[in-house]
């Protein structure tokens, strides 16, 4: 009888481990949009993050957006807390990077462009200015502006510029779990797509593997038809920013990719299960004794 008693504990007790680690119903994911003018949310009030908000709470998870401004935001956003995010207009991979701990405002030849960056230091904080921010999970759209602005240069620098974004990102907060998007297509302009497909099969298939607290997720693909062309529907009429169904495209894609993340075990939960199968071959031996 005692072993028996012993036996149901254990059996129970890893049967909890493994649905509190699939659910995740009480913990709170802090979720740092980070990136550019499409993470901002331009031409459509809240970008993705107004629907992928409606996403996360249909789909049962609790979350907040974090981040270091708060422009663009909707009234459900703001709502709940979570007008929050690190989106910023014009910005390339490299002008991200610069503000993860520090104080960096983008500039062109000296002159400040595009959002402001409220002051940078946007992981690391600052006294007297903000709190460290160590999210659970980025979401990161960027690279459109490289593209854009520094159409010379070859697509191998931007690839080495999205790699040291997310390794310094990674050092200052190593428990974070990155959410590589790479970028969208621009809108029927194929010579210009083919460099942003190069790059986004590199973050896919060089970059990615070789860091394991990454996840790449295609949105290029999402924006673009079996033939290769761009699907139109999704495009404001500057050919670059997605509409709102756009938004809604990319917001389902982070969505599902959380969800992925969010059914990971912790690993407390990996050394919970070894422990209790060890208990279980211990038990057994004793019966057979």
């Amino acid at each position: 009888m005692f072993i028996s008693r012993n036996l149901s504990c254990l059996i129970v007790g890893l049967t909890f481990s493994f649905v509190g680690a699939s659910t995740g119903s009480a913990q709170t994911l802090n979720i740092m949009p980070l990136g550019d003018s499409i993470t901002a949310g331009y031409g459509v009030q809240g970008g993705y993050r107004d629907p992928l908000a409606t996403d996360l709470t249909n789909a049962g998870i609790n979350f907040q957006f974090t981040g270091a401004t708060e422009t663009g935001a909707t009234s459900l956003l703001t709502s709940s807390n979570d007008q929050y995010h690190n989106g910023y207009g014009a910005y390339p991979i490299e002008a991200l990077t610069a503000n993860l701990a520090a104080d960096n405002q983008y500039e062109i030849n000296g002159t400040p462009y595009g959002d402001n960056n409220e002051g940078g230091y946007w992981v690391t904080g600052n006294t007297g200015l903000r709190a460290p921010d160590h999210p659970d999970i980025v979401l990161l759209e960027v690279g459109t502006n490289n593209f854009l602005q520094d159409q010379g240069d070859p697509v191998s620098t931007f690839d080495d510029e999205i790699s040291t974004l997310i390794t310094t990102f990674h050092s200052l907060s190593p428990n974070s779990i990155i959410l590589v998007a790479g970028a969208i297509p621009i809108e029927n302009n194929p010579g210009f797509n083919a460099r942003i497909s190069a790059y986004d099969s590199y973050i896919q298939n060089t970059l990615v593997p070789s860091l394991s607290y990454t996840m790449y997720v295609n949105l290029y693909s999402d924006f673009t038809n079996q033939d290769g062309t761009t699907i139109d529907t999704l495009y404001q009429s500057d050919d670059i920013h997605p509409n709102q169904s756009g938004y809604d495209t990319i917001a389902s894609a982070w969505t599902i990719s959380i969800q992925q993340v969010e059914a990971v075990p912790e690993p407390s939960t990996y050394a919970l299960l070894a422990f209790g199968i060890a208990g279980l071959f211990a038990l057994k031996r004793r019966a057979q004794d």
